[in-house]
């Protein structure tokens, strides 16, 4: 009788209606989360604290992993021919099947094993930069057509905020308890040659997950027709032309290219700081992390009635004066002052669990059914390109104030100060400019559903 209760409640609940199987559009959900499930286990090794650690522990410094992140950027620019490529394909299984081995054979497998063969550290940030050429190029070439076909399966309305907000819960609780498990392993090794063996191994285990991800997303979903817009020849302006074309969606997404470049002026060199300079163990880097899993489990129902009751511009405007007051504290934190981290990755891990739920829905907000290639190419050429210039910004800002020593450059109230805190201080002035800009276009940007 209870097992008979709880079967009905379940197949009453938004999940089930949105990922039961039982239709095309849910299944192909279904696989898009599953992906999103190995993504969130997978990309925890590739990225990030542990990326960072593989390429200093591969005597990368820090303006040559500045340099390596240049590199995907770099690569977004062909994603220019997309459409052209794609629209002369009414089917794309096939490609992006192939898309998906060279991306993951390249930037994981191949960048994993190439140190086991190339001991002098220059040529490493070459290979390392060779591998990431091509697997990169591949994927900006080719890759964005799985998410004209992913598309489809998007629902409206409140339905997208539940979709995302799943997403994100997925990636938050699962990454982070494989985050902290695995930066338990390695900090209970730091200092042994066994670290580095660690982190070999993690990444070749996330090749393997991320491979039966990409699998899962590309092999199962139905795939549809690609609607257009324009009859004939797809040309190369019209990867311009469509999207800017439309004011209203264009104002929205510039949102999120302007917190892109924002988030990638130490994206790169951030944890390099605490992990080598702070000495913070790998562990204490996952703080907000923890913090935002915890949050979304108990705090996403609430972000979203919120959400719905608010709507996006008022949320998201909150959000980012509350990252710049917090951001500001970031500017003093040092070896003397974890509590002060901590007390940053407490109240950042809250704030991000809103946070995400809205920057999710950002390029999605005024994004129309037709010509979906176009919309895609576009938010990732002009991501990539926001990206670039704001890890280009950081890394020279680096560079200008780097000593030779890699000492600090001065002291104030008692704490030393290095470049990467005054790169963290500059970031304050861009926060606060793109609170102005949400505010300029909230009247401008209404959704015509939210």
């Amino acid at each position: 009788m209870f097992s008979l209760r709880y079967r009905t409640r379940f197949r009453d609940t938004d999940f089930y209606r949105l990922y039961n199987m039982k239709d095309e559009k849910s299944r192909g959900r279904a696989m898009i989360l599953a992906n999103t499930l190995m993504c969130s286990i997978g990309n925890i090794f590739i990225s990030g604290t542990f990326h960072t650690a593989f390429l200093a522990a591969n005597g990368i410094d820090i303006v040559r992993v500045g340099i390596i992140a240049f590199v995907p950027y770099i690569c977004s620019l062909l994603n220019l021919l997309t459409p052209q490529i794609m629209s002369k394909l009414e089917k794309r299984r096939g490609v992006l099947l192939f898309t998906h081995f060279i991306y993951y054979g390249c930037n994981v497998l191949a960048t994993t094993v190439m140190p086991l063969f190339v001991k002098d550290p220059a040529m490493r940030t070459v290979w390392f930069a060779v591998f990431l050429l091509i697997g990169n190029g591949v994927n900006s070439l080719l890759g964005t057509g799985v998410s004209a076909w992913s598309v489809k399966f998007l629902p409206e309305g409140r339905d997208r905020n539940f979709y995302f907000s799943v997403s994100n819960l997925v990636t938050n609780v699962l990454g982070t308890v494989t985050a902290i498990g695995a930066a338990l392993a390695a900090d209970a090794l730091a200092g042994s040659p066994r670290q580095t063996e660690i982190l070999f191994a993690l990444r070749l285990a996330a090749f393997v997950v991320l491979l039966i991800g990409g699998l899962l997303q590309i092999l199962v979903p139905k795939e549809y027709p690609y609607e257009r817009s324009t009859a004939g020849k797809v040309k190369l302006r019209h990867v311009v032309t469509i999207p800017t074309r439309n004011r209203k969606f264009l104002l929205t997404a510039a949102v999120s290219y302007i917190w892109t470049f924002i988030c990638n002026t130490n994206a790169s060199t951030w944890t390099y700081y605490l992990l080598d300079t702070v000495g913070i163990p790998y562990t204490t880097t996952y703080i907000s992390s923890v913090v935002t899993a915890i949050g979304s489990l108990l705090l996403l129902p609430v972000c979203r009635r919120i959400y719905n009751r608010v709507g996006w511009h008022k949320l998201i405007f909150i959000n980012i004066l509350t990252v710049l007051a917090l951001d500001s504290t970031a500017v003093f934190i040092t070896a003397k002052t974890l509590w002060l981290y901590v007390l940053y990755s407490i109240l950042g891990g809250l704030n991000l669990v809103c946070l995400q739920l809205v920057t999710s829905n950002t390029f999605y907000l005024n994004l129309p059914r037709q010509d979906a290639d176009h919309y895609f190419t576009f938010n990732g050429v002009v991501s990539s390109v926001a990206a670039l210039l704001g890890g280009i910004y950081g890394t020279w800002f680096l560079s200008l104030l780097e000593r030779p020593d890699g000492g600090c450059l001065f002291e104030f109230i008692g704490l030393e100060f290095y470049p990467s805190q005054l790169l963290a201080a500059s970031k304050l002035l861009m926060l606060a400019a793109m609170a102005l800009y949400i505010r300029w276009i909230t009247p401008r940007t209404k959704p015509d559903t939210v």
